[in-house]
């Protein structure tokens, strides 16, 4: 968790990390749901728009902690992993099947998303990354060839965020998030953006051992 009184820039940080990557109609871990559809950007002077294929890392920084994931697309199969490179990985993928992953405990679980898996649903980020980000945003000119932008956030006075924009890829690369008058509170960055998808990233991880969403919520919830 980041340790930080500002609660709720951690959260619209959590949200541009969605927007990052386009992907903001995910469901509840353990609730299997429709596809997600490109995010609705209208927060943005510009449109983002998802590749079909992709894989990418996202970091979300803050207090000096780096909360890394991982996400990956190809076409209706999706995958998020939170907290990569660390003990409490976790993945949820969906495709036909949605299946919750602990690399903690190498096991895995299938889940027609009938009911939510208490202790793993709470973690998952898929609900910060469906909340709506409200900033009246300008142009700020151009840097390497990214375009940047300056805002302030609606019900944060003072707070600013920056956001650098992609016009090829359309997407959001990289986002800060100011308090007044101090240096970057919270930042997102997208990392090793390839527009690829290997079909192994789709399924279980090979030796994990599938279990029931019984044993699966005693071993991740415990």
């Amino acid at each position: 968790m980041f340790l930080s009184n500002s609660r709720n820039l951690l959260i619209i940080a959590l949200t541009l990390a969605g927007f990052i990557c386009g992907c903001t109609s995910r469901p509840e871990a353990g609730v299997a749901g429709p596809a997600p559809t490109p995010a609705e950007a209208s927060e943005f002077p510009f449109s983002v728009v998802e590749p079909e294929v992709f894989q990418a890392g996202i970091v979300v920084s803050g207090d000096g902690i780096e909360r890394k994931m991982f996400v990956a697309r190809d076409h209706a199969k999706y995958r998020t992993d939170y907290d990569v490179d660390s003990a409490d990985r976790r993945a949820v993928i969906r495709g036909e099947t949605t299946f919750l992953v602990s690399y903690k405990d190498r096991i895995y679980m299938e889940t027609s998303g009938d009911g939510q898996l208490e202790g793993f649903d709470e973690r998952d980020a898929g609900v910060l990354l469906g909340q709506q980000i409200h900033a009246n945003f300008e142009r700020a000119g151009t840097e390497n060839g990214l375009e940047k932008y300056e805002g302030t956030l609606e019900g944060q006075e003072g707070s600013r965020i920056v956001v650098w924009f992609d016009p090829v890829a359309k997407m959001v690369v990289k986002t800060e998030f100011y308090d007044p008058g101090g240096p970057p509170l919270y930042s997102t960055e997208l990392r090793d953006l390839k527009l690829e998808a290997s079909p192994d990233l789709f399924e279980p991880p090979a030796g994990f051992r599938r279990v029931t969403a019984e044993e699966f919520a005693r071993r991740v919830g415990r």
